[in-house]
């Protein structure tokens, strides 16, 4: 019976130290993955090193090496995360609309301005994808290793054709445009263009002195006040 307990207690004990074990290493991964994200999107892939990425960290280059084997996989790994993070952004606004009962025109919109949103609060989102967008090229990345990268791309526009198929169905979007393209090439057409607007502007917002002739917020309402106008009945 003592023996039993014994066991028992030696087994639980493992398990405790079991989880202890994985929880420490997913917030340890969790900071390396913050440090890479600030370093590569300031620095870009390319001119970052993992000494630097270690270093940041506050580990050694031994122990990032544990962690992750290489710098791709980090990328990756940053490039899902962040992915992730917008994806929360843009489904807490479609949960939130759709409760409330908008048409689909009215959620579209919503949707549309999360993009002028996040151009604010999330500058560095941008400036990181466009960053690995270019790591993609120039080392040309075997699309098996972007799946999961991809996936959750595809469950952000998913989740948004929603809004478009809602309009045509309540007829707050004109049905013509059925015609011409399906619910998800529709969005996927109209995001983006703005997405790759805002892209540019958290990039390279003045780069000239013509760039300071109108806000980069005024362009994006612009632009948002253009699609939506062009999707209405």
């Amino acid at each position: 019976m003592i023996d039993t307990l014994v066991s028992k207690s030696i087994m639980a004990s493992s398990e405790i130290h079991k989880t202890s074990q994985k929880n420490i290493r997913k917030e340890r991964e969790k900071k390396i993955l913050d440090c890479a994200f600030t370093l590569f999107s300031k620095n870009g892939i390319d001119n970052t090193s993992m000494t630097e990425i270690a270093k940041k960290a506050n580990i050694g280059v031994a122990s990032l090496y544990r962690y992750f084997n290489t710098k791709e996989q980090i990328a990756i790994q940053c490039s899902i995360r962040t992915w992730k993070k917008m994806k929360i952004v843009f489904t807490k606004e479609l949960s939130i609309d759709f409760l409330n009962g908008k048409t689909g025109l009215e959620i579209c919109k919503e949707l549309l301005g999360v993009f002028r949103k996040s151009y604010f609060l999330y500058p560095y989102f941008y400036i990181y994808i466009y960053e690995f967008d270019l790591y993609i090229k120039r080392h040309k990345l075997d699309h098996k290793m972007l799946t999961e990268y991809e996936n959750v791309i595809k469950s952000v526009l998913q989740s948004s054709t929603a809004a478009i198929k809602r309009g045509f169905s309540d007829g707050s979007i004109n049905p013509d445009l059925a015609e011409i393209a399906e619910p998800e090439e529709l969005y996927t057409a109209v995001a983006s263009s703005l997405f790759f607007l805002v892209q540019k502007l958290a990039i390279s917002a003045n780069l000239l002195e013509m760039d300071s002739q109108m806000s980069g917020d005024r362009k994006i309402e612009i632009v948002t006040q253009l699609f939506i106008n062009s999707l209405k009945k």
